[in-house]
């Protein structure tokens, strides 16, 4: 048994057991952090299971693992932080994290020993792990923007620019919505303003969208653009707040086929980053794609979510 007195001795121990590929290796980790796979050595093949934990396991994080074709799934209520091999078993109380592994680490101590005194396959078993599905890790995205949402700063915002071409590449995509208006003189409802004004302290919202029953929730990301004449501009991203059922009597603010009203309260620095940046040459292809897929089908389609072709168009036309 050797002890492992800090964090860079429990990192360099992981490497040593995780360095080579063609052994069985396990890692039974509560949280991974959104850079989890800079302190795995070749993660292809690795078997993690974690806890998904909204605001301590990251959803980008398991994405990039996957993409580095790790083989993840989720045991609730996990909290075990064992790295295991057949090279060697670490113990200790670091997750897959920066804080815990990175730079400026917390403190973190373990014990590396025999990978014969462990019983690996007890040990899952006792985890009870599951396999992951699309409908989690929306759940866990969504989650996870609520928190950081609660937690950002203006730093944060703009520190991180992930592109189109990452997030299209990324297993278990972070999920946005469409939104879009045509000319319209319509306002935020009064309802709205007064939920604005009781709980956020502002006296209207920054941004607002009209929609049908049930096509987008609370804490959504909405790819928001105008439509005129088949053509699409002022592309912008819109975070949901709250949704709110607009009254039919107020005139300035009731549409008949879209009567609930999506809701931004404040400023985009305000909120955890959207799915990706908004390059201009995002926007460009973003423009070319909608108008090959047809704009008009765009309008007429209740559910908002981006369609396949919509998507796999605007990587085509990034290419170009």
């Amino acid at each position: 048994m050797k002890i492992l007195y800090n964090s860079s001795d429990v990192h360099k121990a992981i490497k040593q057991i995780f360095k080579s590929p063609n052994q069985r290796r396990v890692a039974v980790v509560a949280y991974i952090g959104i850079n989890a796979d800079k302190y795995l050595p070749n993660p292809t093949g690795i078997q993690i299971i974690c806890c998904p934990e909204p605001g301590a396991t990251s959803p980008e994080g398991i994405r990039k693992l996957l993409k580095r074709k790790a083989i993840i799934q989720f045991s609730d209520g996990l909290h075990s932080k064992v790295y295991w091999s057949t090279n060697g078993c670490i113990i200790t109380s670091a997750n897959i994290s920066d804080r815990a592994l990175g730079c400026h680490p917390q403190q973190e101590t373990g014990v590396l020993i025999d990978s014969r005194k462990l019983n690996i396959d007890r040990l899952i078993a006792e985890a009870k792990p599951y396999e992951i599905s699309g409908s989690m890790m929306d759940n866990l995205s969504r989650e996870d923007r609520r928190i950081k949402k609660i937690l950002s700063s203006k730093k944060t915002n703009k520190c991180i620019k992930r592109q189109f071409k990452e997030w299209y590449e990324s297993p278990y995509r972070e999920p946005w919505k469409l939104g879009w208006w045509s000319k319209s003189e319509l306002e935020a409802s009064k309802s709205a303003k007064k939920v604005c004004k009781a709980i956020y302290n502002t006296s209207s919202p920054e941004d607002f969208l009209d929609l049908a029953k049930n096509q987008a929730c609370t804490d959504d990301w909405l790819l928001t653009f105008e439509t005129t004449n088949g053509k699409i501009k002022q592309i912008r991203w819109m975070y949901i707040d709250f949704i709110d059922k607009v009254d039919s009597n107020d005139k300035k603010a009731y549409e008949e086929e879209y009567s609930f009203q999506a809701i931004q309260v404040h400023k985009l620095n305000h909120y955890p980053p959207p799915p990706f940046h908004l390059s201009r040459e995002f926007i460009n292809a973003f423009k070319k794609a909608a108008k090959k897929y047809g704009v008009e089908k765009i309008e007429n389609c209740n559910d908002i979510t981006p369609a396949n072709r919509l998507l796999y168009l605007t990587a085509q036309y990034l290419k170009k």
